[in-house]
């Protein structure tokens, strides 16, 4: 007599583990602009590069890497104590690119944010708002997590218009602009909530 089994008897299929991959996410935020700019129709932003629940981006600081990381949404300085606090519509979060997937795992993104912090060409002293600015390290880390297609811009061109337009106009037009941030180094200062490491 055969045994009756009452349990299903339909083998379970082996369950395939497929390596996560994580979402890559441009942040823009918009940030006080100088009426000379405004009056041109050119914004100023700040971005950061949203992968695996942390944003990333790079500004300047005095000692170290400039490439930090905050909470996703966030990364941009809060005015100054004592400064009026802009409106959203002159400041804050502006909008979200999502760039596609990426098929780094966790660990592996950590070998090339490893490299740039390393590397004296993305140190905080580095930074400059025309030529080396966060947009320059969003779209070379980009890069580096998606496939992108041959010579195709990552990042949307509005975001960097400002600078790409100041780098063809006489210096006596956009120096004092320039001189003024220089003086202040202050377009991202970190938070207590972002880190170097």
């Amino acid at each position: 007599m055969d045994d009756e089994d009452d349990g299903d008897t339909t083998p379970e299929e082996p369950v395939e583990e497929v390596e996560p991959t994580s979402e890559v996410v441009i942040h823009v935020y918009r940030m006080k602009c100088p009426a000379i700019l405004r009056r041109a129709k050119l914004g100023v932003f700040h971005s950061g590069v949203q992968i695996w629940g942390k944003e990333y981006f790079y500004a300047y600081m005095e000692k170290g890497s400039g490439v930090l990381w905050g909470y996703p949404g966030q990364t941009l300085a809060p005015p100054r104590e004592g400064e009026e606090v802009p409106s959203p519509e002159v400041y804050g979060h502006y909008a979200t690119h999502s760039m596609g997937r990426t098929e780094m795992s966790k660990d592996e993104v950590k070998g090339p944010l490893n490299r740039l912090r390393a590397d004296r060409q993305w140190s905080g002293k580095c930074y400059d708002v025309l030529l080396r600015n966060c947009h320059h390290f969003t779209e070379y880390f980009v890069r580096h997590l998606v496939k992108t297609g041959e010579g195709g811009e990552v990042v949307p061109r509005y975001i960097n218009r400002a600078a790409r337009v100041a780098n063809y106009l006489p210096d006596c037009m956009v120096g004092c602009v320039i001189r003024r941030y220089r003086k202040n180094k202050r377009a991202l200062l970190p938070l207590k909530d972002l880190q170097q490491h």
